[in-house]
């Protein structure tokens, strides 16, 4: 299984999800090699912005940690 460190934006995103879907983002992530690859869109720019001016963005905690938080282990 791959192990993903987590930032804080991204644990706020899932905190605002049901513990179904929570589960369900996080399990559907098995490896790099399972992401293809596709042009960005406006979403996608948006969030890649947001990276570079939110400090939440740069701030990571770890597999085990994130599962803590989120209600999740």
């Amino acid at each position: 299984m791959l192990t993903v460190n987590y930032s804080r934006q991204a644990i706020k995103f899932l905190n605002r999800q049901d513990k179904g879907t929570k589960e369900r983002i996080i399990d559907n992530f098995p490896s790099w090699d399972d992401i293809g690859e596709v042009e960005p869109d406006d979403v996608d720019i948006a969030m890649l912005r947001e990276t570079e001016v939110n400090p939440d963005c740069k701030i990571f905690v770890s597999n085990e940690d994130a599962m803590k938080e989120l209600g999740l282990q």
